[in-house]
């Protein structure tokens, strides 16, 4: 049971940042005619949002066992993971989504301010979709257990190397000041989405939706917050950990960055929300707090099962 955990591992790492935002909008595009060829892809992106609702129950409810390869519910997660991460289909859908819904939120602004005819346009926008897929599809990669130091750093440049190739194909289609406005939207990119997922989640919940200028200062509060964090002494950046790498003691300075981060970022977006969206944000990030670290804490006591329990959890 300990090689079948280990098996499907690889996948957890891949898409943790992100994957709290992937869970509803896998099952948005699930339930989209068109949006996957393979039935089996839609199920498995279904099973997804599922099984981690599943898991942050029993986070909720005292967490995994000690030995979490021990638990079905750890099984059935991970396996669930790995059949969405490894579905092929899986770059097509992503491809699919980042056009749909990717690329209006993050770039929207810049895209609708370009003087281009149609084509124009619509290449910049497919160039755009194949800059995010650049550093989407090598995550499964970068996630697999026991993948060399050396591998692991040419994965990371190629992934620069083919982002900078795209930039560079992109900008040569535009004129100086809108190369410069490109560049400062790629740097909102990630803060943008985020708060495009936080204005779907109102609307699903039937609360007051964002405006566009509310979304634009959060996204900017989101990026604040990310750069004062950056700054802190110890910081440690965790897009592209190794899982050897992911211990209890790693899994709480990440919690603690998040945290911080966070509250920050919502000290500052109670100035232009409303009581109502701000209590929303808040329980918006919980939310993805609590999901990332029963994730990393499951891939810690996997990979590390002999260590002792973080301070944390010895205490529920």
């Amino acid at each position: 049971m300990q090689r079948t955990m280990m098996a499907v591992l690889a996948v957890l790492t891949a898409v943790f940042a992100a994957v709290s935002a992937l869970q509803w909008q896998a099952v948005r595009i699930a339930r989209r005619d068109g949006a996957a060829d393979s039935e089996a892809l839609r199920a498995a992106l279904v099973r997804e949002a599922a099984l981690s609702n599943e898991l942050a129950a029993v986070r909720r409810a005292g967490g995994p066992a000690a030995v979490p390869s021990e638990t079905q519910e750890a099984i059935n997660y991970l396996s669930g993971r790995a059949a969405l991460v490894a579905a092929p289909e899986l770059a097509d859908t992503l491809r699919h989504e980042f056009r749909g819904s990717h690329v209006r939120s993050a770039y929207g602004g810049f895209l609708d301010a370009l003087l281009l005819d149609a084509s124009e346009r619509e290449e910049i926008e497919r160039l755009i979709v194949e800059r995010m897929l650049a550093r989407a599809l090598p995550r499964t990669t970068l996630a697999r257990v026991g993948v060399p130091p050396a591998e692991r750093e040419a994965a990371i440049a190629k992934i620069k190397a083919d982002q900078a190739g795209i930039d560079a194909r992109i900008s040569a289609l535009l004129n100086r000041d809108d190369r410069e406005r490109y560049a400062a939207f790629v740097a909102m990119e990630r803060f943008r989405l985020i708060a495009s997922w936080f204005n779907f989640d109102l609307l699903l919940k039937g609360k007051q939706t964002l405006s566009t200028v509310q979304a634009e200062r959060l996204a900017s509060a989101l990026s604040a917050a990310d750069a004062w964090a950056r700054a802190q002494p110890g910081f440690v950046d965790f897009e592209f950990i190794a899982p050897e790498e992911i211990t209890d003691t790693a899994v709480d300075t990440f919690t603690r960055q998040e945290r911080a981060a966070d509250s920050r970022a919502l000290g500052e977006a109670r100035a232009f929300l409303t009581g109502e969206q701000t209590a929303a944000l808040s329980a918006y990030m919980a939310s993805i707090q609590e999901s990332n670290e029963a994730r990393l804490r499951l891939t810690a006591r996997v990979l590390h099962p002999d260590a002792a329990p973080a301070a944390a959890d010895a205490e529920e």
